[in-house]
């Protein structure tokens, strides 16, 4: 019991700032060859910024850190099929 409350004691605590939309507009411009070479050439940063725009809630999500890191490295593998919907190529 007492290993846990010096191991309590001894946790540092971060706090991350939310990221704002130009932040994540860099991020997405520093990651662009990865989102073309997921995509299959399909996608640019600019194209998944607007996707991240307009799917309901996700420019919320992308605003933390580690949220747009899992969007930037699973957002460019969808593509939209002709009747609209995304999937994953195979």
């Amino acid at each position: 019991m007492h290993s846990v409350t010096a191991a309590l004691r001894s946790t540092v605590t971060i706090y991350l700032h939310l990221l704002t939309r130009s932040q994540i507009s860099q991020y997405l411009q520093h990651y662009n060859y990865q989102i073309h070479e997921l995509s299959n050439g399909h996608y640019d940063w600019q194209a998944i910024e607007q996707l991240i725009a307009d799917v309901y809630d996700l420019e919320d999500l992308a605003s933390r850190p580690i949220l747009l890191k899992l969007i930037v490295d699973t957002l460019p593998l969808f593509v939209k099929r002709a009747d609209g919907v995304y999937q994953v190529e195979p």
